[in-house]
């Protein structure tokens, strides 16, 4: 996607996206709580799932990039070390 001049990722804009939507529900949580005593336990339940749940976005959003830079990386040294091997002009 571009914004601007620059292109941004989708699972970038996506992990951004949960990243703030997790933080506001943490945020009301902890009014919640404050507020409603009685129902934090119930409170607490949500938020463990909602934090496993981000965890799994931002993992699976680190390891994705994670593996592209590695692939970057093996293509350039691939190129210098022998070049022609990593270009796809035939």
């Amino acid at each position: 996607m571009k914004i601007g001049e620059a292109y941004i990722q989708y699972s970038k804009i996506f992990t951004a996206v949960v990243g703030v939507l997790y933080a506001v529900q943490v945020g009301a949580t902890i009014a919640l709580v404050c507020r409603r005593p009685d129902a934090a336990e119930y409170l607490i339940d949500i938020l463990s799932t909602t934090t496993g749940l981000f965890g799994l976005v931002f993992g699976c959003y680190t390891g994705n990039s994670v593996v592209e830079k590695v692939n970057t990386t093996r293509k350039s040294v691939s190129s210098v070390m022998q070049p022609g091997a990593g270009s796809d002009v035939g």
